[in-house]
């Protein structure tokens, strides 16, 4: 399905969410190394990008440990048309925990610079307000912000416009590989060889946008004057707005069309399959509200299978 990314505004150099989204290799098998190559050369937007502009949802591991984790999130919310934000695969790619290239672009190498920061922050506040910029940076209104602690990853979600979190907590079903080598040292990160389920996770953040867009538009509506009884109609035909290119539209000389841009979206990196991973549990689903000191919070929970 084509998205029409090459639409998208450059990345700036200056803003930290930002980040030129030229293709890099993942890393690892050969599985990533050919997802690279059929990378496309798109671009996501600038980091100044204004609250009505932002769009979707960017998966972010927040610690490397969390870095495969939040691949299979990333391939679980991405699926989902509505929560695609406007970025290229490399920087999908940097988000999710893969280190840039020695001779990628500087934006590249700040954007991961940034997203290790956040994962390093001694406050709460700060790790919010860098989490939000690489959001901004994206062109995302939501921040799903992955981290793992005692073997199972957990995200929270992040609103980029007021650098807050939602009420909701979403956790991964860890699936052991067959013969798995069992938990890293100090069951700090997930077990070695592990895959991550996300149930659920998709229709929970697109119902969380969809809530949020509502609200957004109602608040715009109450804000809005109301329009004067006496203004003059408009007359003759409109035409179009100023600064926007007529051209991109036009047929080349020939009457052929510019071919489709394949999506980025549809890369293996995205969709390939993981080989060698046998679950051996049921994948459990387990949702549960609890009441905290900040008020209600959803937890939507995933199990360690045995």
């Amino acid at each position: 399905m084509a998205l029409g990314l090459a639409a998208a505004p450059a990345l700036a150099d200056d803003p930290p969410g930002g980040g030129a989204a030229a293709p890099q290799a993942p890393r690892g098998d050969a599985r990533r190394d050919a997802a690279a190559a059929e990378a496309p050369s798109g671009a996501a937007p600038s980091a100044a990008a204004p609250r009505s502009a932002l769009r979707g949802a960017v998966v972010v591991a927040v610690d490397d440990a969390s870095a495969e984790a939040a691949r299979a999130l990333a391939r679980a919310i991405y699926r989902d048309p509505a929560l695609r934000p406007p970025i290229d695969e490399a920087a999908a790619q940097v988000l999710t925990g893969d280190p840039p290239r020695p001779d990628a672009p500087a934006a590249v190498k700040e954007l991961a610079e940034v997203r290790r920061s956040a994962g390093r922050a001694e406050s709460e506040p700060v790790a919010r307000s860098l989490l939000a910029s690489l959001g901004a940076g994206a062109g995302a209104a939501l921040v799903v912000a992955v981290t793992t602690a005692h073997g199972h990853p957990v995200a929270r979600v992040l609103r980029v416009a007021g650098a807050s979190y939602a009420p909701l907590e979403l956790g991964a079903t860890v699936q052991r590989a067959a013969g798995g080598a069992g938990a890293t040292a100090g069951g700090a990160a997930a077990p070695a060889d592990a895959t991550f389920d996300w149930p659920g996770a998709g229709a929970t953040v697109h119902a969380l946008l969809a809530g949020d867009e509502r609200a957004a538009g109602a608040a715009d509506r109450a804000a809005a004057p109301p329009a004067s009884a006496h203004a003059a109609p408009q007359r003759g035909p409109v035409g179009p707005r100023a600064g926007v290119d007529l051209t991109a539209s036009k047929a080349p000389a020939g009457g052929q069309g510019a071919p489709a841009q394949r999506s980025v979206w549809s890369s293996p990196w995205f969709w390939g399959p993981l080989a060698g991973v046998v679950a051996t549990g049921i994948v459990v689903l387990v949702l549960a509200q609890t009441s905290d000191g900040d008020g209600e919070t959803v937890h939507l929970r995933g199990r360690i299978a045995p």
